[in-house]
């Protein structure tokens, strides 16, 4: 490059490849020919700085190929001098690392999500704990009230406690710390059986067209949280075509081998499923699409949406060892934006298909007993809970707020027949402590309770103990089914 107005004097062929531009093509032209509007103007001012100090230069920028593709590439430039000194020319050599970037960014989002997913399961465990104690006593006053205005008034607060209970086990998921019982399912199946519930979440105006690999699709999964998936997926696409489109569900198969692109550099070679959710939305911005799948981000106004989404999806997808990407072209009308996601496929299949089910009703005569119950939990609120459940079901209830409480009325009381103990304890955790009350009365039976789920406690000795477990917040049916299941087993 030469003069004030600098221009190029010659590109060698690795240039024309990386840019798809011949040489003709470029000598004489401004440098500026393959730059467009993603190009930093921040960077160049500063290249320009340096160029007319005669200073070398280093930086990364975003460049365009002939086609209009962009690249991201990493730029250094240095002067040529003559013999007294004078700067003449000056040499640029550059490297795509779109790759590279493409894997930093990958990485960064991965870090930030598992932060966020840390701090979002820690919050969960302490709302469960309040969820916990709400949603029981307003289910005490509520039978007590009645079919009355006041009791109508209390069953709202429990339908809305309900609601944050499923709340905090959508943030467990994002955070990958909700239970999981997966099993061998055909994805396939499950698609079929959710269409008429799908259609009915998507309105009249949304065409859903499903276009399932005849092979099957048979995944390692949790059947709960593949309902999940669809139904977020299907939800998002939904608010992206407010006037009406069409949602395709495609599954198909993939296999990868040692060299993957950066697009899939973080899946393991291998056979896997592919679930393409395509819409004919308006598609995302770039800004909205590189912050998606971050919990509570949302577009929509506010009340509309939690903002979990995508974040759940992308939650699920990573915790059983998959990949999930947003690929959205704003540029192409119709095109939308379309969720593409692989799980590892299945060496097996499965026996039957997963059907949508409901639990039963509980028969809570059937949980009552006489027998005596040693309670631990740190948690006021939820030790007196547990207290009145138990002793209205005509248990006689021992509490204890502390190890050292837990351990004093284990060695004075005989009749203790069930341990009823929180995991999480601030002196010890619940699991080694009713370890040392075991070991004092061999064959007392435990039962554990947790805002987190059971793979968070297995290593803590929960199966030598032979525990149960039970999930906060629970209500009495549930706290009574469960007491009564271990003392009978």
């Amino acid at each position: 490059m030469e003069g004030p107005g600098p221009t190029i004097l010659y590109v060698n062929p690795a240039y024309e490849r990386m840019t798809g531009r011949s040489l003709a093509e470029l000598v004489g032209r401004s440098p500026r020919i393959v730059q467009g509007p993603g190009t930093d103007a921040g960077v160049r001012a500063r290249m320009r700085r340096a160029l007319s100090e005669g200073q070398e230069f280093r930086g990364e920028n975003v460049n365009y190929r002939r086609d209009g593709t962009p690249y991201r590439v990493e730029i250094y430039v240095t002067p040529i001098r003559d013999a007294h000194g004078v700067v003449t020319n000056f040499v640029s050599v550059e490297r795509d690392i779109s790759e590279r970037h493409a894997l930093e960014e990958q990485l960064a989002s991965a870090c930030r999500l598992e932060s966020l997913g840390q701090l979002a399961g820690g919050i969960a465990h302490d709302i469960n704990n309040l969820l916990a104690v709400i949603l029981n006593y307003a289910r005490f006053a509520a039978h007590e009230a009645g079919d009355s205005a006041v009791g109508r008034d209390i069953g709202e607060v429990v339908t809305a406690a309900e609601r944050a209970a499923t709340l905090t086990r959508q943030i467990l998921t994002f955070s990958r710390r909700e239970v999981v019982q997966a099993k061998v399912i055909d994805f396939n199946s499950i698609v079929q059986a959710m269409k008429s519930m799908l259609m009915g979440a998507l309105g009249e105006n949304i065409e859903l067209r499903v276009d399932l690999d005849p092979a099957g699709a048979f995944v390692l999964l949790d059947g709960g949280h593949v309902e999940q998936v669809l139904m977020n997926l299907a939800l998002n696409a939904r608010d992206a075509m407010p006037t009406g489109g069409t949602l395709t569900i495609e599954t198909s198969h993939a296999e990868f081998g040692e060299q993957r692109s950066a697009r899939h550099a973080d899946l393991r070679p291998g056979r896997y499923v592919r679930l393409r959710v395509r819409d004919t939305g308006a598609g995302m911005p770039a800004d909205v699409l590189a912050r998606a799948f971050d919990p509570f981000f949302t577009t929509k106004a506010r009340g509309v949406g939690t903002g979990l989404g995508l974040s759940i999806v992308h939650g699920i997808v990573r915790s059983s060892a998959g990949s999930v990407e947003l690929i959205s072209r704003q540029t192409e009308p119709g095109r939308g934006t379309i969720v593409e996601i692989h799980w590892p496929a299945a060496d097996t299949v499965a026996a039957a298909p997963t059907a949508l089910t409901s639990s039963r009703p509980v028969d809570t005569a059937a949980s009552r007993g006489s027998e005596t119950v040693l309670v631990i939990e740190d948690d006021p609120g939820v030790l007196r809970v547990a207290e009145r459940i138990l002793v209205g079901a005509g248990y006689r209830a021992l509490l204890a707020a502390t190890p050292d409480e837990a351990l004093a009325l284990a060695h004075g009381d005989a009749s203790i027949e069930l341990l009823l103990s929180d995991v999480l304890m601030p002196l010890r955790p619940g699991p080694e402590l009713a370890a040392e009350i075991v070991a004092l009365r061999p064959g007392l039976r435990v039962l554990l309770m947790s805002g987190l789920p059971d793979g968070e406690v297995a290593g803590a000795g929960v199966r030598d103990l032979g525990a149960g477990m039970i999930h906060k917040p629970f209500t009495d049916e549930t706290l009574l089914r469960s007491v009564r299941a271990v003392l009978d087993a």
